[in-house]
């Protein structure tokens, strides 16, 4: 029951974040049988890159890196 909760909780707020951010209440959907699961697709896509830099840097501790983390999260920030 309980990771059925937190994977529905999970779902519900990825697939809403939009309306969260705008307020826009109207179209706020709680069935999971009208989600657009495209969407997961799509940010998942996005969040490739994302680990992709993150795994080179943990088998890579020495990898060359310019020292500015505030742009490489600026970079990974969608």
């Amino acid at each position: 029951m309980g990771k059925t909760f937190f994977a529905y909780g999970l779902l519900f707020v990825t697939y809403n974040r939009h309306v969260f951010i705008k307020g826009d209440w109207e179209k706020l959907s709680a069935n999971p049988i009208e989600f657009d699961y495209s969407t997961f697709f799509e940010q998942t896509r996005g969040m490739l890159d994302d680990i992709t830099i993150i795994k080179y840097y943990e088998t890579n501790p020495l990898g060359k890196h310019t020292g500015n983390y505030i742009y490489l999260l600026l970079l990974s920030y969608p």
